[in-house]
């Protein structure tokens, strides 16, 4: 009886229920389509950053993060077969030498960081069969460098040209080596296609003079949320006294700290806006509670009792309030779809500040439903405890004062 009288008398005033689940339902919508546009560009900077170059954890010498010179490189061993073999979580762990050294062409040189890997971490982890837009991709049998777009303007060479590489190869051996770009690669982060030259593993082994050795091990692994236990035993397997094994958030903590601020930005936004969507919300109360003073008044003359209109009330605003929420979490669905299949590209200034920082200048959306979930009861414990108002109200209103015309 309490859910029929609940429900007939939210349509009994159709624009006041209207106003009440519209301010609901822009609260959720806004609340979860802002959060999604944050946390999709977040998850869109990690898969440009973390999972699709560095990796989730990456395997050292000892002090080789501290001291990153090619002179603490480690040697590889059977490590790479034995994690793979023995945790299943592990997609693939693929050795790499990476060191510093000067590119030169005709008229240019500029210093950048030459990183070897093999064909099954280009193809596997990096993908970069799907991001070269000029030229082919290297192979062993057809060795060369590929070099992203911005370095190859800055150099003015393209595919098919001769890039010069000259450095300091293991315990101070020289290095030089010429190579033909093979291709031009786009890259999501402006850092890496402006300072990037990607070679063959064997042909960095000759330069560097690094035969059976790599500067890390970088691990691909199937849940990111789950780097640090997968971590834990990967250093269970190993010689924890000479290998070093580091998160992403370890490596990185810079891009941590970048994105907990402005997340934290983020939320006081939604706090605002939640505290706006607040005093809509008990401004429609107020005058709901207004409008039906006679009504209680008139119930409670009857012999309904107080506990019984209070539970008709709270019952009436759940409704407006579920109503108001699954209206605005299924608005914002398509807008999560559309953002997540088309991130926003940004220009101008915005583009700037974004690419000043590393980051691809484009805004993506996020599909996680734990946004909407998070929102939605967030915004029905804002309505819920607006709504003890009406408790409040209704257990000092006396019947002849609230039917007095």
């Amino acid at each position: 009886m309490l859910l029929k009288i609940a429900w007939r008398n939210i349509w009994r005033s159709r624009r006041r229920s209207m106003i009440t689940m519209s301010s609901i339902l822009f609260a959720v919508f806004f609340a979860v389509a802002m959060r999604s546009l944050q946390f999709g560009t977040y998850d869109r900077l990690i898969e440009n950053v973390v999972n699709s170059f560095s990796g989730y954890i990456q395997l050292h010498q000892k002090g080789y993060w501290d001291d990153q010179i090619l002179d603490n490189a480690m040697a590889v061993q059977d490590i790479p077969e034995l994690i793979s073999r023995e945790i299943e979580e592990v997609i693939g762990v693929y050795p790499r030498i990476e060191n510093f050294a000067l590119a030169a062409s005709n008229e240019k040189t500029r210093g950048v960081l030459v990183v070897g890997i093999d064909e099954g971490q280009a193809e596997n982890m990096l993908g970069l069969s799907t991001k070269i837009t000029s030229g082919k991709m290297f192979t062993s049998a057809s060795p060369g460098v590929l070099i992203g777009e911005r370095l190859a303007k800055n150099l003015r060479v393209s595919a098919g040209d001769t890039l010069i590489l000259i450095g300091q190869g293991y315990h101070g051996r020289s290095a030089a080596g010429k190579y033909p770009v093979s291709g031009l690669i786009s890259f999501p982060s402006p850092t890496m296609g402006s300072s990037l030259v990607l070679l063959p593993f064997s042909e960095s082994e000759v330069l560097f003079s690094t035969f059976g050795l790599a500067t890390s091990l970088v691990i691909q692994i199937k849940n990111g949320k789950d780097v640090t236990n997968i971590r834990d035993k990967i250093l269970a397997l190993t010689d924890s006294s000479s290998i070093e094994a580091l998160t992403w958030q370890e490596m990185m903590p810079e891009l941590v700290q970048t994105i907990q601020a402005d997340s934290s930005g983020g939320m006081i936004m939604i706090m605002i806006l939640y505290l706006v969507i607040s005093f809509g919300i008990f401004g429609t109360l107020l005058m709901m509670m207004n409008e039906r003073q006679y009504e209680f008044g008139v119930m409670l003359a009857i012999g309904m009792s107080r506990l019984r209109l209070i539970g008709v009330l709270l019952v009436e605003m759940i409704f407006l309030t579920l109503g108001g929420i699954v209206s605005g979490v299924l608005l914002a669905m398509p807008l999560q779809h559309y953002f997540k299949a088309n991130p926003i590209q940004l220009a101008g200034r915005q583009a700037e500040v974004m690419e000043s920082y590393g980051w691809e200048a484009a805004m993506s959306s996020s599909t996680d439903l734990s946004i909407s979930f998070t929102h939605a009861a967030g915004v029905l414990i804002v309505t819920l405890v607006i709504s003890l108002y009406a408790v409040f109200v209704l257990s000092r209103i006396r019947p002849v004062e609230a039917m007095r015309p």
